[in-house]
């Protein structure tokens, strides 16, 4: 009956122009079309601004992400860096109690090196989830999953979080796609999965994540105990800058990003839902 549609076409000048394309069949009475009506407008002003906002929103998004990695590498330090400064007090101590042999020597630097070791690979880590892979690969799904719970291991240890994840008791589940893309998916749901179990203060909880095959589609789910989302605001939770979250503590850019990584940039499908124990997130890749 009616249509609308938006591309691009080029000028006399040889720029670029988006044009909005609206219409409609106008019929006789025996319903048989006999003549198209509508018009052309130029919007490239609109989709130019549409565009400068999408890029302000990644890079919003970025800068979110990456004040969350900073704080997962904050909880992940400290316990290594509490343990060097204990290693080294205790140096002194040995010194004038004559325990500073070559014994004590070699058993402080292997100790030392480890602790080193870890918080290298905590850098190593927040380098690789950021470096840009502008080529898709082929990778496990349950090993993405894994690189991103390994950022929030610390801070989920800490708060006593549970992980139930079986990735065994099926094969591996191979896809292609930019990882990286997935992995910030990944990562923005169970920040979000964790902050809203730390708001509700529980003394039991846990994270459930699965992975299935379902109608020749990839279907990852994310199921939190922190008893779910407000019906009223369920379908809101992907809208830009939407967040139950106290002022201060978020902005909601990180879910609206990953509907745009999910669904622009994978052809899938991302959505939410209550379970009896919480919030229940699905990403749906195609096959």
């Amino acid at each position: 009956e009616k249509y609308a549609v938006e591309f691009r076409m080029k000028h006399k000048n040889g720029s670029l122009r988006w044009i909005l394309a609206r219409g409609e069949a106008l019929r006789r009475s025996d319903g048989k079309p006999y003549r198209m009506a509508g018009f052309n407008t130029d919007i490239t002003d609109r989709k130019t601004h549409e565009l400068e906002q999408e890029k302000i929103l990644i890079q919003q998004s970025k800068m979110a992400m990456m004040g969350e990695m900073i704080g997962a590498i904050a909880h992940q330090w400290r316990q290594p860096l509490n343990s060097l400064g204990i290693m080294i007090q205790d140096v002194e101590s040995s010194y004038e109690y004559g325990e500073l042999d070559g014994e004590y020597i070699k058993s402080f630097r292997q100790k030392a090196m480890d602790k080193i070791h870890t918080m290298s690979k905590t850098i190593d880590d927040f380098r690789h989830f950021f470096s840009p892979n502008k080529k898709k690969e082929e990778f496990f799904i349950e090993d993405a999953i894994f690189e991103s719970l390994n950022i929030l291991d610390s801070q989920l240890k800490i708060h006593g979080i549970n992980i139930v994840f079986d990735a065994g008791k099926n094969k591996k589940h191979s896809y292609v796609c930019h990882k990286n893309e997935l992995k910030h998916v990944l990562l923005n749901i169970l920040a979000n999965a964790k902050d809203a179990i730390l708001e509700k203060k529980l003394r039991s909880s846990f994270i459930k994540i699965s992975v299935d095959i379902v109608d020749d589609n990839l279907m990852i789910k994310i199921e939190d105990s922190a008893g779910g989302i407000r019906e009223d605001i369920l379908n809101l939770i992907f809208d830009t800058h939407f967040t139950t979250k106290e002022e201060g503590k978020g902005t909601g850019i990180g879910l609206y990003m990953s509907k745009q990584i999910v669904e622009e940039s994978m052809g899938g499908k991302i959505s939410v839902s209550n379970t009896q124990n919480g919030a229940e997130f699905t990403v749906c890749l195609p096959l």
